[in-house]
């Protein structure tokens, strides 16, 4: 089995960026049964009106370390709570898009 996966792989790696999607798309839906088409819909349209902001410029980004320490200040880690202890990935191309013009 281990073969054919790298097989089917190879053959991803090598589709179109879109429809490369497209399968990303799918396998992910298959994990989630029961999700309504509007709530897909709305998701896909408020994603495509972010990246079009982001493409024209209209939209304004934080870096991912004030991202971190802002949320590091609001919620501080509880002594209680094992979710805290677990190592965080780092993700410093990650921005936020907080406003879109």
């Amino acid at each position: 089995m281990a073969a054919r996966i790298e097989e089917i792989t190879k053959e991803v790696v090598e589709l179109p960026r879109h429809q490369r999607l497209v399968l990303v798309r799918l396998l992910l839906d298959l994990d989630q049964p029961g999700t309504s088409a509007d709530v897909d819909n709305a998701w896909d349209e408020e994603i495509r009106a972010r990246v079009k902001a982001v493409d024209e410029g209209r939209a304004v980004g934080i870096p991912y370390e004030q991202i971190k320490k802002e949320m590091a200040e609001r919620f501080p880690p509880r002594e209680s709570s094992s979710l805290y202890l677990r190592p965080v990935p780092n993700w410093s191309m990650l921005s936020r898009i907080t406003k879109v013009s």
